[in-house]
């Protein structure tokens, strides 16, 4: 007459065919929960991670706690990703009085490249060599 669930007893009862009168009844145990555990899974730069939760197979509630005591959901356990962290500036192609430079940071938690800028041309200046032309290098 009232089926167990995982935390709730039930009641079975025996009734008469014919007049539908109640001749005993049982009690069922609360079936319990039957936890199936989602790992841990840290957030990365460009990737969100989530905490460990477990999910009741038999009633499909999701919980903080494997003795299913704390209700949450799976998205309130996401870990939000947590972004780029970018590193010093790093001379990639360094500048010359003909042509721009580049320089770029790096992210130091996953070492990808997260952003770049040119660097200006160098000014000449009379105590410099001036750069040439590949090819023009005059010879003494």
């Amino acid at each position: 007459t009232k089926p167990a669930t995982c935390t709730e007893a039930g009641v079975a009862t025996l009734k008469c065919t014919i007049c539908d009168a109640e001749l005993d009844s049982t009690a069922i145990e609360a079936l319990g929960h039957s936890m199936t555990m989602t790992e841990a899974v840290p957030a990365k730069c460009t990737e969100a991670g989530n905490n460990a939760y477990w999910t009741c197979e038999t009633c499909h509630k999701v919980y903080k706690d494997a003795e299913g005591t704390t209700v949450t959901t799976a998205e309130a356990q996401v870990i939000s990703k947590l972004g780029h962290t970018p590193g010093e500036w790093t001379v990639i192609e360094p500048p010359t009085t003909l042509t721009e430079g580049w320089k770029g940071r790096y992210c130091t938690v996953c070492k990808a490249y997260v952003e770049g800028e040119k660097i200006p041309k160098l000014e000449e200046t009379s105590n410099q060599t001036p750069d040439t032309e590949p090819g023009t290098e005059e010879t003494t």
